[in-house]
């Protein structure tokens, strides 16, 4: 019976916990709402500056990525005409060349390459996610700035970092 009232109690707490955070989003939707149509605030039109600058750390980032991109591009080129020289010239060169690494070696390399393919992928993903994020977050700002604001309204609470329970943003 013990058992069942801890599994009725945990039950609870986590009926209530996803309550809480249904009843947080709503209130966020509700705030977001409310607001529309204000002039923007001190702490609103600083995080409008940090966006922008984001933006340009990124745009900074995904050009790094093209060129490393392009660089190893250029490498594998570069690898593959050497191989084909080399098969060329001494008949199977690639396979001697390969034959002066060992096992562990060329597993040890084949490890590292790979794993650099990968986070290169992954950055990559990131990077493409982030720029979606931010686009979505330049339309939303851009709407709020080019609305015009209502007469007789306040300002947002959340822009001051402070919600409508003071808790802090």
């Amino acid at each position: 019976e013990g058992r069942k009232s801890k599994e009725g109690i945990e039950c609870a707490r986590n009926e209530q916990e996803g309550l809480r955070r249904r009843l947080l989003e709503v209130m966020r939707k509700v705030e977001i709402v409310r607001c529309m149509g204000h002039p923007l605030q001190r702490g609103e039109v600083e995080a409008v500056n940090r966006l922008g600058e984001i933006v340009q750390k990124m745009r900074l980032v995904e050009k790094m990525l093209g060129e490393v991109e392009e660089r190893g591009t250029r490498q594998a080129r570069v690898w593959r005409m050497r191989a084909s020289s080399l098969d060329s010239r001494a008949g199977g060169g690639l396979e001697v060349a390969a034959a002066e690494l060992g096992d562990e070696e060329k597993y040890e390399l084949f490890k590292s390459l790979n794993e650099q393919m990968l986070g290169n992928e992954t950055l990559g993903q990131c990077v493409k996610r982030d720029m979606r994020d931010v686009e979505i977050l330049k339309e939303e700002l851009g709407r709020r700035v080019s609305a015009p604001p209502r007469a007789g309204t306040r300002g947002s609470v959340w822009a001051s970092g402070v919600g409508i329970f003071g808790d802090s943003r």
